[in-house]
């Protein structure tokens, strides 16, 4: 099990204030398989000069089973009531938020290739792998992806 609480503040967005907190959950359910469970929460407030504050909330949740690596099935949600992303008049947080529900499904026949079926909704930003962070879009659908490692 883990756990975290963090806060922040991001001048360059305009972000007075960032609350997160998750918590993460792993177990066996018997000697081949296992399930992971992950939580994350953030409350944000943005502050931009002469305009009252924005204030929403995050939402992130997963829980998977896996069979020794080689398989796996996870159902994801995710919400955000960012008023730059989720555009839809409201009077409730929950109402405004724009939602992401997903499925994943993957196959490792070997530790060289991963087979991966997604579909549902993906919620865009930006992603770092290695040092170098890139932007991600928004995705809704279905998606096929193929990974393979070469040594």
């Amino acid at each position: 099990m883990k756990t975290f609480v963090d806060w922040s503040q991001n001048d360059i967005s305009n972000e007075t204030g960032r609350i997160a907190t998750g918590l993460y959950f792993s177990t066996l359910l018997t000697p081949k398989y296992s399930s992971n469970i992950d939580i994350e929460f953030q409350y944000i407030e943005r502050q931009y000069p002469g305009f009252d504050p924005e204030r929403f909330i995050n939402f992130f949740s997963s829980i998977e089973i896996s069979n020794s690596g080689k398989y796996s099935a996870a159902l994801n949600y995710e919400f955000s009531s960012d008023p730059q992303i989720a555009d839809k008049p409201s009077t409730t947080q929950i109402e405004k938020s724009k939602h992401y529900p997903g499925l994943l499904i993957s196959y490792r026949p070997s530790n060289k290739i991963n087979l991966g079926l997604f579909a549902g909704s993906r919620r865009g930003g930006p992603a770092c792998n290695s040092g170098i962070c890139y932007e991600v879009l928004d995705f809704e659908g279905i998606e096929l992806r193929l990974s393979t490692k070469f040594n």
